[in-house]
């Protein structure tokens, strides 16, 4: 089979020719992922600290989507989502062992995480990837990619021609050597295979801890708090400086106003490469006929709920994601559907022409995109449509749902229960459950019905992690 591909996540137009004996007539499309990017620490989400003018700049020429969630609170999950337009369940690639029955000791699997031995799923092999129906479809594929947790024994480099995975320890690579490579790549494309279209998926670590900008962004924001910071903050001492926060050392105040300093400098460094990067695709003349999105595959938390990091909650400081799209047919302005990262393979798809694989969890965004902002009443994609998150990394399993403006929440060994009015409380600080029961039930039983259809349909291979990629987890702080 021949698919036909084309755009929406990021996209970047080259041309014509190549796969299956068709030429593809969509344009090319480059997917940039930006790791732990919180939506309300850019300029285009309201942030007063200019973290993000180049973002922004773009921003203002494309479609912002106002409330766009993420699939689960961390890297390999939410990732899933983007190239597979499924959920976390229905994919398989995360973390496994939730149920404590099949683990009866804590410590037991406590001692698991220690030793790298935490069961993990790679990618469902049933399932078509973003980048293998590119490739059907006679386009050039490549990535390059910064997280451990995108090696490619998790599945994810399915269908890349060409994937760049690499760790430095102790850090993995900053956003100027991944932007480096990724120019290199495309002039190398326009030599090599001139005319043949190409999807792109670019994907910065920063601004993931540990926190670590280089000159001149580091201590961009940071000096007022703490001039005497070390040059570079390994995993471990983040932790110890967030302790402060916990046990009342020193000041916690002027404490978690340093993180938020240190991880807006990240941020700043990933715009300020990006723009170089954006640069280079205009002045190559392919940037007319690009479309371009961005977006995060989670954020990260700053004690928003009492605690720091990322994995474990889905609050919306972990879920609530950017998403930015410009291009030709692109009309732009705020877009305020509720949308998710499942929803970006068949928005691609649908925007190139191309035939989409069958059972999608996601919704095509494109008519929206193409048609502009326009009432609620007349919208392609539903305004109060469901929306599912899942898949927690550390302690509790924990899932939610989104009818919008509505979010239910529930901690599922001890069927803890939460719900939320968001256009009002958007911090999700009221619980409205025993006030609103029936809305509640009626979200959950959805919820349930949900996560049991995507379970029965299948689960990949688990994952053996090998000595390289242990040390990448923890470098990045997940296995300590």
């Amino acid at each position: 089979m021949c698919f036909r591909l084309a755009l929406s996540s990021v996209l970047i137009f080259a041309g014509a020719t190549v796969g299956c004996g068709a030429s593809p007539a969509g344009p090319s499309v480059v997917l940039v992922v930006i790791d732990t990017l919180r939506a309300d620490h850019l300029g285009a989400y309201g942030y007063e600290r200019r973290t993000s003018p180049a973002i922004d700049a773009r921003a203002r020429q494309g479609a912002v989507f106002e409330r766009a969630f993420s699939t689960a609170p961390w890297t390999l999950p939410s990732v899933g989502s983007m190239l597979t337009g499924q959920l976390p369940t229905r994919h398989g690639a995360g973390i496994v062992v939730h149920d404590v029955s099949e683990f009866p000791d804590r410590e037991q699997l406590q001692e698991l995480v220690r030793r790298g031995e935490l069961l993990f799923y790679a990618l469902e092999t049933s399932l078509p990837t973003l980048a293998e129906v590119f490739q059907e479809g006679g386009y050039a594929t490549a990535a390059i990619v910064n997280n451990s947790f995108l090696a490619p024994g998790f599945g994810v480099a399915r269908g890349f021609d060409h994937y760049d995975f690499a760790e430095q320890p102790p850090l993995e690579r900053p956003a100027n050597i991944a932007v480096d490579l990724a120019i290199d790549w495309l002039g190398e494309h326009r030599e090599q295979r001139v005319g043949q279209p190409f999807f792109l998926m670019l994907h910065l670590i920063d601004p993931h801890m540990p926190y670590a900008a280089p000159e001149p962004f580091r201590g961009k924001f940071v000096d007022p708090y703490a001039a005497d910071l070390p040059a570079v903050l390994t995993a471990s001492e983040m932790y110890e400086l967030r302790d402060r926060l916990s046990d009342d050392r020193d000041d916690p105040a002027l404490s978690l106003a340093i993180q938020l300093a240190i991880y807006d400098e990240e941020i700043a460094f990933a715009d300020h490469e990006l723009e170089r990067f954006f640069d280079a695709l205009d002045a190559s003349g392919l940037g007319e006929d690009t479309i371009v999105a961005i977006t995060s595959d989670h954020g990260e938390e700053f004690f928003d709920h009492g605690k720091f990091e990322h994995g474990h909650s889905v609050y919306n400081e972990l879920v609530r994601i950017p998403l930015i799209v410009w291009g030709p047919g692109v009309v732009s302005g705020r877009y305020e559907a509720p949308v998710s990262l499942v929803d970006l393979m068949p928005t691609v798809l649908d925007a190139g022409g191309l035939s989409t694989p069958e059972g999608l969890a996601g919704e095509s965004l494109w008519s929206l995109l193409n048609g502009g902002a326009r009432p609620v009443e007349s919208l392609p994609v539903p305004f109060d449509r469901l929306l599912f998150i899942e898949r927690t990394l550390y302690g509790d399993e924990k899932k939610s749902v989104i009818s919008w403006p509505w979010k239910a929440l529930i901690n599922v060994p001890d069927d803890y229960q939460e719900l939320y009015q968001l256009e009002r409380d958007p911090g999700e600080l009221v619980n409205e459950r025993s006030a609103e029961e029936d809305r509640y039930f009626t979200l959950l039983s959805a919820l349930q019905a949900t996560m049991l259809a995507a379970d029965q349909q299948g689960r990949s291979n688990a994952v053996t992690l090998d000595e390289k990629t242990l040390k990448g987890l923890r470098n990045l702080g997940y296995i300590r």
